[in-house]
């Protein structure tokens, strides 16, 4: 299970970079095909808030684990707009693994 950020570091700078806000980046997704041999089935998340990060991160998920088939996620959203439009976005994610199934819980 993933709790909070998906797979997010800090990226440390030298001194005489000027960087006005932190930069996060995710090792999973610099280059590094290690999710292409990952037999994982089930993904668990919780704490999903459905921000533009996340959707990516999790993109990245389900675009390299093959074997995935199930897909569970506890995500909070305060509105019924935003569990439409976090579901929509959600569901139109492209998967590896034609069997992965996503299943969300709103809390």
């Amino acid at each position: 299970m993933i709790k909070g950020p998906l797979h997010l570091y800090y990226r440390d700078f030298n001194d005489d970079e000027e960087e006005e806000e932190p930069e996060y980046y995710c090792e999973c997704s610099s280059g590094c095909n290690c999710l292409l041999s990952c037999h994982m089935e089930v993904l668990e998340i919780s704490h999903y808030r459905g921000t533009t990060k996340e959707l990516e991160k999790l993109k990245h998920f389900l675009g390299k684990l093959s074997c995935l088939e199930h897909v569970k996620l506890g995500v909070w959203a305060s509105s019924d707009k935003e569990k439409l439009s976090i579901t929509t976005d959600l569901l139109m994610l492209p998967r590896a693994s034609v069997n992965c199934k996503i299943q969300i819980n709103f809390s």
